[in-house]
């Protein structure tokens, strides 16, 4: 189930009654920390990250954006490649292929 997004005052509201619900201090922390996650507009921006693990996240992800781009260059490649009639023939054992 996904965490909502909060607006301020709603965040605000969720910080001021979490502490007087009969749960452990630990897990109020927790659940107001996971919906401020969730609040933060740039919370999938692996610039977020510091340090050498964010420098390894982001080199890691421009290497997979790079390859997926050559894979995706070669592919359209070959597609372009083939033949009207073939292309009509791989359509018909597609088709075949799905109604068995």
């Amino acid at each position: 189930m996904p965490v909502p997004k909060l607006s301020g005052s709603r965040l605000a509201a969720a910080a001021k009654i979490l502490p007087q619900l009969p749960i452990d201090a630990d897990v109020t922390r927790e659940v107001m920390a996971t919906l401020i996650e969730a609040a933060t507009p740039d919370r999938h921006s692996t610039d977020r990250l510091e340090g050498e693990r964010g420098e390894n996240v982001r080199a890691t992800e421009r290497l997979a954006r790079s390859h997926t781009s050559a894979v995706l260059r070669r592919a359209a490649e070959g597609l372009r490649a083939i033949s009207d009639a073939e292309w009509s023939e791989l359509v018909e054992e597609a088709a075949r292929d799905g109604r068995e």
